[in-house]
């Protein structure tokens, strides 16, 4: 016996390509409003939080540096918190043995070469962080990566995502009192 062919356009085909157009809709329509809240709620209290912060620096400072800075703060802060974190350890290390070398060096010597240490490590972290974060978001869409990283961007999105409510407080609550 031979098995006959359902037709393409069955009712329920057409059911579910109608169903699936309505989802998409609608899913469009939450993503217009949630663009909405976002930008209209969401971002101009972190303009009205920026414009209150830089109002007491004597110099002007551009609101995009600012924005860099803070998501550099929040990404590093959450990518160097792994305990893998390796150029972390070398730098430990680097420390360590200049510690155990400082019969050597004076004690103002040594204090100058952590010092510098520690700008250049937080200069390039400040610089790095997109390369990073993109790099491990394609490790972690790919599945290819390791349990820091998961980490690391877990991290980070829930230190954004957490962000938001404080925003909301300091710009509602505590900003309009101080001013």
């Amino acid at each position: 016996m031979t098995e006959q062919k359902k037709p393409i356009w069955r009712p329920s085909v057409i059911v579910a390509i109608l169903l699936s157009w309505l989802g998409l809709a609608g899913l469009s329509d939450a993503f217009v409003e949630w663009k909405d809240w976002f930008e209209f709620g969401v971002m101009n209290h972190w303009r009205a939080l920026k414009t209150w912060l830089l109002q007491w620096v004597p110099f002007k400072v551009p609101f995009w540096f600012v924005d860099y800075i803070v998501l550099s703060a929040v990404f590093n802060r959450s990518y160097l918190s792994a305990d893998d974190y390796t150029p972390l350890k070398s730098i430990r290390k680097i420390l360590e043995e200049a510690d155990a070398e400082s019969e050597e060096m004076t004690s103002a010597t040594l204090f100058v070469a952590k010092a510098l240490i520690a700008i250049l490590f937080i200069l390039f972290a400040i610089l790095a962080w997109p390369f990073l974060l993109v790099n491990i978001t394609v490790q972690n869409l790919c599945g290819k990566a390791s349990p820091v990283h998961r980490s690391a961007l877990k991290a980070f999105t829930v230190s954004v995502l957490t962000f938001i409510p404080i925003l909301f407080v300091l710009t509602n609550e505590i900003l309009p009192m101080m001013n």
